[in-house]
């Protein structure tokens, strides 16, 4: 094989030194390095191309022998190169089609021989030099200066409209060049199939980071890829170029190199037709959705795990409610017996009782008196827990129910000497609730302050709308003793009192927990503001309906 070579390097022996002038005087820059991919390594290089370059003060031995992306670092001529303005991948394409490969025009800042710099247009074409074996030896990087090609820019009428000046400044190859850099700097991943093969024609820099920067324009789909499942993509993709309609896929998972989570794409096989109407190609869109994914699966993740706990939390609670349910009725059975054999002693049915032992048998029925209405406590509230799972919303007038309330517990109210107020400020008011769970609140909170106000207090019940839009609040209010603050939440968990009741009746700690888990199962709260000594304020919202 001839090798026309200027200087050539260590190790290349030129067979006709008549081409080392004829490469010399060439007025174009011209570079030529070995197709020894990927170091390309330079074998010859002529003046022209070390003048256009800024490369003169290395001189031509400065720069052979060096591998020539070291020396230039790709891309070469536009630092958002890709595809026909890439040089590697036009490096590419030169080795595996044996042909030359024109590249689109590159701007590039020239040296004039004044020392000052002017931007230039150029054209470059990679040629391949075929060895024996008929491969590719050597690829000459050819250039030309296409600057004079482009028609300037009318001057503007105006003085200084620089911007009417750029927009004319570049005829139709100038916009093809903006075409390349609008391509190559796309964030979604393109590429082009052409023919019904469906080899690669083109694709930018996302798409070949998808494709972890292998070899891929002139391949086919099942030659790039010889890994992936290509039956079903090539169906997908025959079926697009015979139909001409698009296809799309969905959170397609895609491993990145090395170990690492996947990345999710949404991939649209869009079909390419000419001026007739046929399908001529495939252009390939993928969007990097891998974010948006992650942060469904996650939410999907926290609502299952949510579930599950709220689930629990269910069981748990039945469970609990089941078991103070059967101790309860267990109980009840002796306590009763203990209650019809004291009325029998006490009554002398077994025989004369005197004042001591009848003192006796009165304290014992007192306090089987107090243990059986702690026990009917329990069963109350665990019927009312077990109530709690389900609710039968409606429209609620809410000043109704409150008056419905008050009428139970007056006559507590009146044998204490307690006074009571109702306002309403909206008796048009309605919530969305259940109408007999907001009795049970609204009973056990007014029964509340009543045992919790000493003789001569005041209770109060108001209701309203609430601070939040399209809420109700109902407010009971007492003058009653107080609750510290430090004690306001603990007072609605389950087996807590807080405080001596000024009555006989102490219960079992279970009224507010059940009263709060009543108002959030219908979508509403149940709160307390309270000094001590100074009575509290209970306010239950509810959602509105108006």
């Amino acid at each position: 094989m001839s090798w026309p070579g200027r200087r050539p390097a260590p190790g290349f022996t030129p067979r006709v030194p008549d081409f080392e002038a004829f490469f010399e005087a060439l007025p174009a820059p011209c570079i030529v390095f070995a197709a020894d991919d990927p170091r390309y390594t330079i074998v010859a290089v002529n003046d022209a191309y070390l003048r256009a370059t800024n490369s003169v003060r290395y001189g031509a031995r400065g720069l052979l022998g060096r591998p020539l992306f070291q020396t230039f670092p790709d891309p070469l001529y536009d630092p958002a190169a890709a595809e026909t303005a890439n040089m590697r991948i036009s490096l590419h394409r030169v080795m595996r089609q044996r042909a030359p490969d024109r590249m689109s025009v590159q701007r590039f800042r020239s040296r004039r021989p004044d020392g000052t710099e002017e931007e230039r247009l150029w054209s470059p074409v990679n040629a391949p030099v075929l060895g024996d074996d008929g491969e590719v030896a050597f690829i000459v990087h050819h250039v030309e200066d296409v600057t004079a090609r482009f028609s300037p820019a009318e001057p503007s009428a105006e003085k200084g409209d620089a911007r009417a000046t750029g927009e004319h400044t570049f005829g139709a190859q100038g916009a093809a060049a903006y075409v390349d850099l609008a391509f190559a700097q796309a964030p979604v991943a393109i590429a082009v199939l052409r023919g019904r093969e469906l080899v690669f024609a083109c694709c930018n820099r996302a798409y070949g980071a998808l494709a972890g920067h292998r070899p891929l324009v002139g391949r086919s789909v099942r030659e790039a890829f010889p890994e992936l499942d290509v039956g079903t993509i090539q169906t997908i993709l025959q079926e697009v170029y015979t139909t001409a309609v698009p296809y799309v896929v969905n959170e397609f998972p895609v491993h990145g190199e090395g170990p690492g989570p996947e990345i999710y794409y949404n991939f649209v096989y869009q079909p390419l037709t000419d001026a007739d109407g046929t399908v001529t190609g495939i252009a390939v869109l993928a969007t990097d959705i891998t974010e948006l994914v992650l942060e469904r699966l996650v939410a999907e993740r926290g609502r299952a795990e949510a579930e599950t706990a709220r689930n629990a939390a269910e069981e748990a609670s039945r469970a609990k409610s089941r078991m103070l349910g059967t101790l309860s009725h267990e109980m009840r059975t002796p306590l009763n017996a203990i209650a019809g054999y004291t009325q029998l002693l006490g009554a002398g049915v077994r025989g004369p009782v005197t004042p001591a032992q009848l003192e006796d048998i009165q304290r014992i029925r007192q306090n089987q008196l107090h243990l059986t209405g702690v026990v009917n406590s329990v069963l109350r509230h665990a019927k009312l827990e077990n109530a709690m799972l389900g609710a039968d919303l409606e429209t609620v007038p809410v000043a109704d129910i409150c008056a419905a309330v008050e009428s139970l517990v007056m006559p507590q109210m009146r044998e204490k000497g307690l006074t009571f107020a109702f306002t309403s400020t909206a008796p048009d008011l309605f919530a969305r609730a259940d109408p007999v769970k907001v009795r049970q609140i609204l009973l056990n909170l007014l029964s509340n302050a009543v045992k919790f106000t000493p003789e001569g207090g005041h209770v109060s019940v108001t209701c309203g709308a609430g601070e939040q839009a399209g809420t109700v609040a109902v407010r009971v209010a007492d003058t009653g003793v107080g609750i510290a603050r430090v004690l306001q939440e603990k007072i609605f968990e389950p087996f807590v009192q807080v405080g001596a009741p000024l009555s006989s009746d102490e219960g079992v700690g279970l009224g507010l927990w059940i009263s709060r888990a009543l108002a959030r199962a219908m979508g509403g709260d149940l709160s307390v503001r309270s000094e001590l000594g100074q009575g509290a304020v209970f306010t239950l919202t509810l959602p509105s309906t108006r």
